[in-house]
């Protein structure tokens, strides 16, 4: 079973368009390194949990700046410092890896909860169309968390 399209051999990441990272059913365009991987909707979600949390307990996107893990300057000369920001920098990567993990996962699961066989090549509008209207974003949300070993019930309201 495959998603149609192509892929673009000038482009970071591996294709034009990207699906939400959280519900796999909806378009989230061209993925750029400062780009946030989620539909509005989930975007709403991992952020409101992460905000409950006090810290990324799902990443919202693969630079560690959107993140705020950063350090400037001198302040790398300091070794705790330093050390800080290389623990935050190795828990945010293999928390990217999960998510790239989740990501791919979570279309291949849609496709077949969909009723899509595993012998078809789908065109990327007729999985779309399907998606976004059987996919419950609140079911793909608490999966992901699952995924993360967080409890969605975590998220609260947060600024977005």
């Amino acid at each position: 079973m495959a998603l149609e399209g192509e892929r673009r051999p000038d482009r970071v990441f591996s294709s034009d368009v990207e699906l939400c990272y959280c519900c796999g059913a909806e378009s989230i365009g061209i993925v750029s390194k400062w780009s946030v991987l989620y539909s509005d909707p989930c975007r709403q979600r991992v952020v409101g949990l992460n905000h409950a949390a006090g810290r990324s307990e799902i990443p919202i996107g693969r630079h560690s700046v959107i993140h705020g893990v950063l350090a400037t300057g001198d302040e790398l000369f300091d070794p705790e410092v330093a050390e800080r920001f290389a623990h935050e920098l190795r828990g945010l990567f293999a928390g990217i890896v999960r998510l790239e993990a989740w990501a791919r996962n979570v279309v291949w699961s849609n496709l077949d909860e969909l009723g899509f066989s595993p012998s078809q090549t789908v065109r990327l509008a007729d999985y779309l169309e399907v998606a976004r209207a059987r996919i419950d974003r609140e079911w793909a949300f608490e999966r992901l968390c699952a995924h993360f070993a967080v409890p969605a019930s975590e998220s609260g309201d947060a600024p977005v």
